[in-house]
């Protein structure tokens, strides 16, 4: 993820939640901070409930608890699917399905990962949010099996056209 991304991500955490996310890291501390967490969670509007969403996906994948980090990722995705904590969670979906070996879902969550990247590279007002999409759509595109799917249908639709 980029300076910038990050940069944008902090402007919309509060100190507590800062700190909060600093003992995500520490074992001896991760439970106390997913409670803390879960409390926040209680009390904000749901409009700013994005990056606590994250907070517990990344605490739960980090204590391996791969069905509720990708319970709270599913909830990030429906609440703010277009949002650079949104293509945080998509990320984190997509390596967990990887890590698993399910290879249905994790090619559904890479071609739902991508459509993100794709809106946020063409309608986000934020010029570093773009500039951030689009450099993770070439990375996934070159990286993954998306950029296989694609170079592979284009050779089709070039030999179609040939024809």
């Amino acid at each position: 993820m980029s300076k910038q991304g990050l940069d944008s991500l902090s402007i919309r955490v509060d100190s507590s939640l800062r700190k909060i996310l600093l003992q995500i890291d520490r074992k001896k501390t991760r439970k106390k901070a997913m409670r803390a967490l879960e409390r926040k969670l209680l009390l904000i509007d749901e409009e700013h409930r994005s990056p606590y969403f994250l907070g517990l996906a990344i605490a739960h994948y980090l204590s391996q608890q791969y069905d509720q980090c990708l319970y709270y990722c599913e909830k990030l995705l429906s609440l703010a699917p277009f949002s650079i904590e949104g293509l945080w969670g998509s990320s984190l979906r997509v390596s967990i399905y990887r890590t698993l070996g399910m290879k249905r879902e994790r090619f559904e969550a890479e071609g739902k990962h991508f459509m993100i990247m794709k809106k946020m590279a063409l309608h986000s007002q934020d010029p570093g949010q773009r500039e951030m999409a689009i450099e993770e759509l070439r990375k996934q595109v070159d990286e993954g099996d998306l950029g296989k799917y694609f170079v592979e249908r284009n050779q089709e639709a070039e030999s179609f056209s040939s024809r």
